[in-house]
């Protein structure tokens, strides 16, 4: 928040969000600005990258299947290839552990009967 006498944090929130990794990977460390911000530290405003696309491989992987269920198998196909520029929520070839932990709790969902 912006006041007459220059900004002032009013919200900090712990908790590490999905597309976090979008902003780092544009350029922003916004968790190195948030501790510099809760340390008092001066944070002055960066540039980033534009054009770094995002996937939420949970949420992509479920859109793929509607587009599919939906008649739409082509649209499907073309949503699934990998494009450059991309960063991942959870899938990385570095720490693999995210996305093995993601396909199981897709695959837990899947075994869960559908309410209606």
């Amino acid at each position: 928040m912006y006041t007459p006498d220059g900004p002032h944090l009013i919200d900090l929130n712990p908790r590490v969000y999905g597309s976090l990794a979008l902003a780092t990977a544009a350029g922003v460390n916004l968790p190195s600005l948030w501790a510099a911000l809760a340390a008092g530290r001066p944070v002055e405003p960066l540039p980033y990258r534009v054009g770094v696309r995002y996937r939420c491989e949970e949420l992509d992987a479920r859109a793929l299947v509607q587009l599919a269920r939906d008649g739409r198998p082509l649209a499907a196909l073309l949503g699934a290839i990998p494009r450059r520029n991309t960063t991942h929520a959870v899938v990385g070839l570095a720490d693999p552990l995210p996305g093995l932990t993601s396909i199981g709790k897709l695959a837990a969902r899947r075994r869960r009967p559908i309410s209606s």
